[in-house]
C-alpha cells in the first residue's frame, strides 16, 4: 500500500497531456536512461537484422534511428504523445522502413504475435508513477505479451530494482520467463523521466516460451 501511495504522488507521468506539453517545448533528441551505444552489446544477442522491433514509449529518443543506421530497419515506434510522434515522423522522414504511431501501450491496436522484440526504456517506470499504476502496469505487460511472437523477447530498461519490478513482470499468468541484469550508466543517457538520476539501471528480459490464445 505504501509503495502504491508513493507511485501515485506523481500522476502526471501517466497522462498524455503531460507529455504533449513537455514535448512541445523540447526540440532535440534525448535518451532516457541508457543510449544505444551502451545497450547494443547486451541487446545484440536477441536481435537479428530482420527482427520486427517495437519501441514502446519511444519519446524523442534517437535509439531507433541509431539501430536503423546499423542495419535494424524494421522498427515500429509508438508513444502516447501525438506531439512527439509528429516531430519524430518529420525528423526521420528519410528512414523509409521505420514507422511512428500514436498509441497507448496499455491498449495497442496491433494484431496478435506481430513483433519479435519489444523494447521499453522507462515507460513502465512512468506508468508506475501514474494513477491506477498497478492495474495499468498489468495491462501493459499483458498487451506486450499479446503482440509478441512465440519465442520473442520483451526487454524492459528501468531504474526499478528487482524487488519492485519483478512483481509486475514475473506473474504466473504471463507465459514468459524473466531474468534480469544490471548495467552501469557511463554515457550521456543518464536522466530519468520520473525525476530521478541513477548510475545503475536494470534490464529485464522476458522470453515468450508458450503460444497463448487471446
Amino acid at each position: 500500500y505504501k509503495r502504491q501511495l508513493l507511485y501515485n504522488t506523481m500522476p502526471e507521468y501517466g497522462n498524455a497531456s503531460y507529455w504533449d506539453d513537455r514535448y512541445k517545448k523540447d526540440e532535440h533528441d534525448f535518451d532516457w536512461y541508457l543510449s544505444w551505444p551502451r545497450l547494443k552489446e547486451v541487446l545484440n544477442p536477441i536481435l537479428k537484422f530482420d527482427s520486427r522491433i517495437l519501441m514502446v514509449g519511444c519519446g524523442n529518443s534517437k535509439m531507433s534511428a541509431q539501430m536503423y543506421e546499423e542495419g535494424f530497419k524494421n522498427v515500429v515506434n509508438i508513444d502516447i504523445s501525438s506531439i512527439v510522434i509528429q516531430k519524430m515522423q518529420a525528423r526521420y522522414a528519410e528512414y523509409h522502413h521505420m514507422s511512428w504511431l500514436t498509441m497507448d501501450v496499455c491498449e495497442m491496436t496491433f494484431g496478435d504475435e506481430q513483433f519479435d522484440v519489444v523494447i521499453d526504456k522507462g515507460t513502465l517506470d512512468a506508468i508506475l508513477c501514474g494513477n491506477n499504476s498497478f492495474t495499468n502496469a498489468g495491462k501493459m505487460a499483458s498487451e506486450i505479451l499479446r503482440i509478441l511472437k512465440f519465442d520473442g523477447w520483451f526487454v524492459d530498461i528501468s531504474y526499478g530494482k528487482p524487488d519492485n519490478r519483478m512483481e509486475h513482470l514475473d506473474r504466473k499468468e504471463l507465459p514468459w520467463k524473466v531474468h534480469w541484469t544490471s548495467i552501469e550508466n557511463i554515457d550521456e543517457g543518464g536522466d530519468s523521466p520520473v525525476g530521478r538520476s541513477s548510475s545503475i539501471y536494470y534490464l529485464y528480459f522476458a522470453h515468450k516460451y508458450l503460444r497463448e490464445k487471446f
